[in-house]
């Protein structure tokens, strides 16, 4: 049985944060099951490195590049749950 939108299985949790941030990786130490999708909207940082690649290797299930809509983030989401 599918749950209505928006409710979480116990014990679920969803962030979104700013891969620069020390506590996405605080955070996988932590919870190293999580499922993370990185979202960027930068081309990449200074000396040509791509946000994107630098996520996937961190572990990231999923990467996006913005612009995105709501409903295809929505979806992506459900895909990695």
């Amino acid at each position: 049985m599918e749950r209505p939108s928006g409710q979480r299985r116990q014990g679920e949790r969803r962030r979104l944060l700013d891969q620069r941030s020390p506590i996405a990786r605080r955070l996988r130490r932590a919870f190293p099951d999580a499922r993370v999708v990185a979202i960027s909207g930068r081309p990449s940082y200074a000396g040509g490195l791509d946000p994107l690649a630098v996520a996937q290797g961190l572990g990231a299930v999923r990467t996006i590049r913005m612009p995105i809509s709501r409903d295809q983030l929505l979806r992506i989401v459900e895909e990695v749950r």
